[in-house]
């Protein structure tokens, strides 16, 4: 259904959300997609079976009726208060999956600020340091010829330790506006 940009959005609980994005706490997700990696790496199920999803999938709206944007503000789990990065989605023709997927890799692939990283715990810091260093020891594990990139820089994506993979999305339990995502283990 299409929403003209004077129509109000309907909240998150009102929305049906894409098969693709919904969260399953058991079981396999419909999707494999480590949030740190391009989006063009995304698959089908588990990842021994490499189905790329296609651009149809990927174009599909994300919620039934469709919104213009997504607030993507905490992340299950966490043990920040606040999730400190949140993620906005807007698409005035309606947010798709790949919106919502574009959308949360760009988000965790920005730098720490040293702001950031010096509000953190030593247990997150230790946290992040070992993540760091995974990441650029695998990130050329599909192209083993270029060179270990050890000078990268600490990102988002190293707060998130080795909870890297998305596991969908719920509304917010506040009753608020947003959207919560849920992450596991790689």
């Amino acid at each position: 259904m299409w929403r003209s940009p004077q129509q109000p959005m309907p909240p998150p609980w009102e929305c049906q959300l894409n098969p693709f994005l919904e969260h399953r706490s058991i079981g396999a997700t419909p999707l494999y997609f480590d949030i740190g990696r391009e989006t063009t790496g995304i698959i089908f199920g588990e990842p021994q079976r490499t189905i790329p999803i296609d651009d149809g999938d990927r174009a599909q709206p994300a919620t039934f009726p469709l919104v213009t944007e997504m607030r993507i503000r905490a992340v299950a789990d966490d043990s920040s208060p606040n999730f400190p990065w949140p993620i906005t989605v807007r698409n005035t023709r309606g947010v798709t999956c790949q919106d919502i997927f574009s959308a949360i890799y760009r988000n965790f692939q920005e730098f720490v600020t040293s702001r950031e990283y010096e509000g953190w715990s030593a247990r997150r810091r230790q946290q992040c340091a070992r993540a760091y260093h995974v990441r650029v020891q695998t990130v050329n594990a599909w192209n083993p010829e270029r060179p270990i990139p050890w000078n990268d820089g600490l990102r988002r994506i190293d707060y998130m330790g080795d909870r890297v993979l998305f596991r969908g999305l719920e509304p917010s339990p506040n009753r608020d506006p947003s959207w919560i995502m849920f992450v596991g283990p790689a």
